[in-house]
């Protein structure tokens, strides 16, 4: 049984100013076998918080999000040693050793910025599926809308909402202030 590993790639433009934050999760496409260890990297750009304002989260279809790893590498109460979270700064891993096909769900690191006063929180999905999907092209990248599935929240200091738009296109995603 294989496990199709896909990748999003997230991207913030300000375009009020230069900030900019950028959010990787990789690799692009990988077969796995169930028994096998899957390492996902997420690559930020500014580095998070504190360094280590990053976490893990797995979603199952038609379920709630499940927190795995806070702060880029303590593990969650019940998660089982399987996952594992390791980086700091800008360069985070998920581990899952052992992949089951129970395992199959959206992953995503979810990473926290402060910019110029404002808290910018990011979610970039990762999809591990137990067989291809029709989504998928013949070179590896997903079909627009598919799996491109990030989505932000901006505050001020004081969590007042910003509003902005979303503008896809493949496995890319830019936000844009709202004019």
């Amino acid at each position: 049984q294989v496990i199709k590993l896909l990748h999003v790639l997230c991207f913030v433009l300000f375009s009020e100013s230069s900030e900019q934050v950028t959010v990787t999760q990789t690799p692009a496409v990988t077969s796995l076998l169930p028994g096998q260890t899957i390492t996902v990297s997420c690559k930020t750009s500014p580095e998070v918080h504190s360094n280590n304002h990053l976490a893990w989260f797995q979603q199952k279809a038609g379920e709630a999000p499940k927190l795995l790893i806070s702060y880029a590498i303590i593990c969650h109460t019940g998660i089982p040693e399987c996952f594992g979270g390791s980086g700091s700064g800008t360069d985070f891993t998920l581990t899952i050793i052992g992949v089951q096909a129970e395992d199959a769900a959206d992953y995503y690191c979810q990473s926290s910025h402060y910019i110029n006063s404002k808290v910018l929180l990011t979610q970039c999905y990762t999809a591990i599926q137990k067989t291809s999907s029709a989504g998928l092209h013949s070179d590896g990248t997903t079909a627009a809308g598919t799996y491109c599935r990030c989505t932000y929240k901006f505050y001020f200091a004081f969590m007042r909402d910003l509003f902005y738009y979303c503008k896809r296109s493949f496995n890319t995603v830019t936000i844009f202030k709202e004019i």
